[in-house]
């Protein structure tokens, strides 16, 4: 069995404080009222379709009509894959199909939200091809905290040094 890895990141983790959150104070769950079939899905061009794969970030095709516009209001959205329990960042605007859920997120840096959908992941326990939303929802993410807030300055700062290590 290996042992953890004492790396200066690892120490920064141990040495930070953490507080616990809920999902719905992190992102706000999006209705949707145009969920699209695999039939009015094309193969390219266009906006991105996400369905609850997990291969090719979510993307199972593209439309000329999407529901969900990334502007500078929204810059940013979460979708979620019920049965996969796949997280991806929306960056663009997009559709969805059948058992996706969307999220907006109340953070708009993707740093912070690539450490905080890696962290909420980890809480989900894997219920095989069952819908997982029902778990997730209710999740509690630990997340490093200072003076009782999500200390979104390490948080940054902690994904900027892991990306500049596998650079």
């Amino acid at each position: 069995m290996l042992g953890k890895i004492d790396s200066p990141l690892n120490q920064k983790l141990a040495q930070v404080k953490w507080g616990e959150f809920k999902v719905e104070e992190l992102f706000e769950t999006q209705k949707i009222s145009n969920m699209l079939s695999q039939n009015q899905v094309q193969d390219s061009i266009g906006f991105p379709v996400y369905s609850s794969e997990s291969s090719n970030n979510g993307i199972i095709g593209y439309t000329n009509n999407p529901e969900f516009i990334c502007d500078d209001k929204h810059p940013i959205y979460i979708t979620f894959g019920d049965h996969t329990r796949t997280l991806n960042i929306a960056q663009k605007s997009f559709s969805v199909l059948d058992n996706v859920k969307v999220l907006l997120p109340r953070i708009s840096n993707v740093r912070i939200l690539i450490f905080i959908i890696s962290v909420w992941k980890k809480q989900i326990p894997n219920l095989g091809y069952s819908r997982h939303w029902k778990v997730a929802k209710n999740s509690i993410i630990n997340l490093p905290v200072k003076n009782g807030k999500i200390d979104f300055e390490f948080i940054d700062g902690f994904v900027a040094e892991l990306e500049d290590q596998r650079v």
